[in-house]
């Protein structure tokens, strides 16, 4: 299993909104917050995922990667060129 810290750190800063809100009737989180936790969250985890995928794969494999998407994406512009024309 994968260790992923968004749904931790967002189910912390919801019991913290919920403790809060018991202690301080009137509290209630702004909306603003509630999207840029939310937000930071899924950051966070495609920036895990991202370096995860960078540190178990062998430098080759990437380039080889990164090789054959940028031909891939050669052929595509040229052939919408050779359309337009």
């Amino acid at each position: 299993m994968k260790k992923t810290y968004a749904p931790h750190v967002t189910a912390l800063l919801s019991g913290i909104g919920a403790v809060m809100s018991v202690v301080h009737p009137g509290f209630t989180i702004p909306v603003g917050v509630q999207g840029l936790v939310a937000s930071l969250c899924v950051v966070a985890a495609t920036f895990t995922e991202a370096l995860h995928f960078v540190k178990h794969h062998s430098l080759q494999s990437n380039i080889a990667l990164a090789t054959h998407l940028a031909s891939q994406m050669g052929t595509v512009v040229q052939a919408e060129t050779t359309k337009t024309e």
